[in-house]
């Protein structure tokens, strides 16, 4: 069972179609998981009209991790996905996917076809992963078992999550799986009320990732973004997945 988890808000008119581009791409048995905050009315009374939906509203910080592991808590699949309300899911993306998750792989990338090192097959914005894993190490540095995201940040933490399953060597990339990823600034759809509030919650994302993967990843793979893509490219090569 492969549970897809989609945080939401702001975008009730859009999940009938969401919700049917999963089902309609996605040939493992699978669950769609919509997780969305306790003011968001709209969209929970959305979700409790679409077929084969499960809804969770989130009981943890508000914000992308806190939903996640939200949802996390209340139950998912021996596999889950952490998915977003704007992606565009290819037929057969599980399938492909799960290829990879074996010989020590818990967590695995899918090709959002935009994102410099998604393509490069070190990094994920949205990621595939073991029940397993999450329950015996938990996905971010310093979190108990149990815990997929530090809630500490405010918007994307997968950057965390996939640098250290790096560094534990338990992570590999699966661009044949596509998942895409219909960014606004890539003129993929209109910019709307949800991606403000998203970039502002944001804002320090990007240094609090790099103050906590210097506990585990040597601070010269972090010079640069090339320095990064090389040092995981290495380390991945040698495992074999790439």
């Amino acid at each position: 069972m492969i549970s897809v988890i989609i945080p939401t808000y702001g975008r009730a008119p859009k999940l009938a179609a969401v919700n049917s581009n999963i089902h309609g791409c996605t040939v493992t048995e699978h669950e769609v998981i919509f997780v969305v905050e306790a003011d968001d009315h709209d969209s929970q009374e959305m979700v409790r009209t679409l077929p084969d939906a499960r809804l969770h509203v989130n009981t943890h910080k508000v914000g992308y991790p806190g939903a996640v592991n939200s949802a996390f808590e209340a139950g998912v699949g021996e596999y889950f996905f952490t998915g977003a309300d704007d992606l565009s899911f290819h037929y057969g993306w599980d399938e492909k996917v799960l290829v990879v998750m074996k010989n020590g792989t818990m967590v695995a990338s899918t090709n959002d076809l935009v994102n410099p090192q998604v393509l490069a097959g070190v990094q994920a914005t949205h990621i595939f992963i073991s029940r397993q894993y999450i329950e015996e190490r938990g996905g971010s540095w310093n979190e108990p078992p149990g815990v997929v995201f530090h809630e500490g940040y405010g918007r994307g933490p997968d950057c965390e999550v996939v640098t250290l399953a790096i560094m534990r060597d338990v992570f590999a990339p699966c661009l044949d799986s596509i998942v895409e990823h219909m960014y606004f600034d890539c003129g993929k759809r209109q910019r709307d009320a949800t991606d403000d509030r998203c970039l502002s919650r944001g804002e320090g994302d990007q240094q609090l990732c790099y103050n906590r993967t210097l506990e585990y990843m040597p601070a010269s793979a972090q010079a640069s973004e090339e320095a990064y893509i090389a040092f995981c490219r290495e380390r991945l090569q040698k495992r074999g997945v790439l």
